[in-house]
């Protein structure tokens, strides 16, 4: 994913981030599974996958953190 797509996930809500992230785990689970039929040669969209996974659980992080010290501030 290019950085104006990340630019795009961080604009998103916590709400909207958190469907991502579920949507983007089922993704990785149905990789895994192809990957061990041996369906899937691509090994490295398992990788690209969890990145994607991480950046948008930073993400969500980052606005949880940001809400609750608005909130306490």
């Amino acid at each position: 994913m290019a950085k104006d797509g990340f630019e795009k996930l961080r604009e998103k809500g916590i709400e909207e981030l958190n469907k991502e992230t579920a949507k983007e785990k089922q993704k990785l689970q149905e990789l895994k599974f192809d990957l061990a039929r041996g369906k899937v040669k691509n090994s490295a969209a398992v990788r690209d996958s969890r990145r994607k996974i991480a950046k948008l659980l930073t993400f969500i992080n980052e606005k949880t953190t940001s809400e609750n010290t608005a909130q306490n501030g």
